[in-house]
């Protein structure tokens, strides 16, 4: 941060898109990563913090005189005025959430102390709504709290506040995620609310965190130990910055050499849910959404079902003892009536088991497990500076409902992997999962004699709770693979995944259908037919063990 003509003037790298290209200037391509974003926040010329003359300002222009009357047709009647609007009512405080606070020393010197004398929470129920399916609120800080020991002043503001930090994702206005440490206020000035979506599915009841992070002055966040204090009856957390992949402080974005931006979390309880105190004036939900993809397992390639036998042409014969009546005949269409044959539904892969994930993770089966993964879209973006083509795939992780007693029903994920072909290796060129950057990479597997190709999105570390529903995941892919029937193993529109929990006994693997068409959107348990497959094999090895 430097000074210029007196104003506080913020230099730091490009911001990120919600897709993940850099949003500079108009003409980049997305490649260029070194055009820095100056921020100066300038003041009105005849407003408190202006520092200069107010008579350059041009006297304001009179108003010009209303226009002449239109003279009415004589003797018309006019219409009775309308009725008064009714006032627009005012907000119902008892919609907030309100409790007790904590009242810290203002002047400590901490900056910890000195924000949380200060700040207080803004949670309104009222400002929630409903918007594809999830349950969207504000959740606001605004300073200093009434009755507060709060130090600071308009003359003496908080610097800046920020969504998040580097490390975290937030929401955009659109819904979608992208990473924290944005939508910088600076100066934050006092009775100046600053607020941040929070989410919940229909059925989530859970708290979900939220994430500032605030610079006030030059004193250092906490000596020690984190400073935890009570906000409106809930608990928040103050903490100095994390640290980044480059060592540098992890606050605001592009700020790795300030270590004091003060890291504020809290839990947030949903509007109406355990934990909320005030009254539950959220708007009422949407019409129940659709149920979940059907997961089916794909059949066994070397053990078919026999063809069903054709119709008799005249009366149907009795079924033979043990075997089923042949289907019913359908009662034909009149001439030029005749409905085309509707197409067959997609076929998942024929290959079953070979081996991915190729490791000694057993339990495999996506039916006990919370995770399904869903494809969304494929978008071309602008061509690499050697002509390479680009195209960003996008897919969200769907959490579905299972059985608490099961071992792999509350996993987290520690690791998603793709079975890729082996060309493939060079073509990934940047992946996000919640709009956050993490790093890949490549696995290569001899398995019967041939082989195959892991891509894996690695250092995760996530919790079940951290997972919420349509949590998105994004690669960018290039030449030579830059569609997913080039990428995934095997060819056509089907994707084989796995989610691997943080002790990596669970694996839950599938096949995703890579459709634009939602009717054609399905998952399919490929573990049914998997621990089949490892069953006889080893039965078979055991065998030839005992033969020997």
């Amino acid at each position: 941060m430097i000074t210029l003509r007196g104003l506080s003037a913020t230099c730091t790298g490009p911001r990120f898109s919600p897709t993940g290209t850099v949003a500079g200037c108009a003409s980049n391509d997305g490649t260029i990563y070194n055009e820095c974003l100056w921020t100066i926040m300038v003041p009105r010329p005849d407003g408190p913090e202006w520092n200069g003359p107010t008579d350059c300002i041009p006297p304001e222009e009179p108003a010009l005189p209303p226009p002449p009357k239109r003279p009415g047709a004589p003797n018309l009647r006019r219409n009775p005025p309308l009725p008064p609007f009714p006032d627009t009512p005012a907000g119902d405080p008892t919609c907030k959430h309100t409790g007790p606070s904590t009242q810290l020393p203002g002047n400590s010197g901490l900056s910890c102390n000195t924000q949380g004398a200060c700040i207080d929470l803004d949670y309104d129920s009222s400002e929630c709504y409903w918007r594809s399916g999830f349950l969207y609120c504000q959740a606001c800080l605004v300073w200093p709290r009434a009755g507060s020991s709060c130090a600071l002043s308009a003359a003496s503001p908080i610097d800046y506040v920020c969504s998040g930090d580097e490390l975290s994702s937030v929401l955009t206005s659109d819904g979608s995620s992208t990473s924290g440490g944005t939508s910088l206020l600076q100066p934050w000035q006092p009775q100046r609310r600053y607020c941040q979506l929070i989410r919940w599915g229909v059925d989530d009841m859970e708290p979900t965190e939220v994430l500032f992070s605030i610079k006030s002055g030059s004193a250092r966040c906490t000596r020690r130990n984190n400073v935890t204090m009570t906000l409106e009856g809930l608990d928040a957390v103050c903490a100095a910055p994390r640290d980044n992949a480059s060592g540098g402080a992890a606050g605001c974005q592009g700020n790795d050499n300030i270590d004091n931006e003060c890291l504020w979390s809290m839990r947030l309880p949903r509007p109406g849910a355990q934990g909320w105190n005030g009254k539950n004036c959220l708007p009422a939900p949407p019409l129940a959404s659709p149920p979940p993809p059907r997961v089916r397992r794909p059949a066994n390639p070397s053990i078919r079902a026999p063809a069903a036998p054709p119709p008799a042409p005249s009366e149907p014969l009795t079924p033979a003892q043990g075997r089923s009546p042949p289907p019913k005949r359908r009662t034909p269409a009149a001439p030029g009536k005749r409905a085309p044959n509707a197409p067959p539904p997609p076929q998942p892969p024929v290959e079953g088991f070979y081996g991915f994930p190729f490791c000694a993770c057993k339990k495999r089966s996506l039916k006990p497990t919370p995770y399904r993964l869903v494809y969304d879209s494929s978008t071309p973006l602008p061509a690499l500076a050697d002509g390479k083509e680009r195209v960003r795939h996008c897919f969200h992780i769907q959490v579905v409902g299972c059985d608490s007693k099961a071992q792999c029903c509350g996993m987290g994920i520690k690791k998603i992997e793709l079975s890729a072909e082996n060309e493939c290796r060079t073509s990934v060129k940047l992946a996000l999962l919640a709009g956050r950057s993490y790093p890949w990479s490549f696995a290569q597997n001899d398995y019967n004699g041939e082989t195959f190709t892991t891509f894996k999105l690695t250092g995760l570390g996530l919790e079940k709770p951290d997972v919420p529903d349509g949590m998105p995941l994004c690669i960018i892919l290039t030449e030579p693979c830059s569609s997913l029937a080039d990428f995934c193993y095997g060819g056509g529109d089907w994707c084989r995944f796995t989610f691997f929990s943080t002790d990596e006994n669970c694996c839950p693997t599938g096949d995703l259908l890579a459709s634009s068409d939602p009717t054609q959107v399905e998952v399919v348990d490929t573990a049914g037919g998997d621990v089949e497959v490892i069953d006889l094999r080893r039965r078979a090895l055991l065998a030839d063990r005992d033969a020997a």
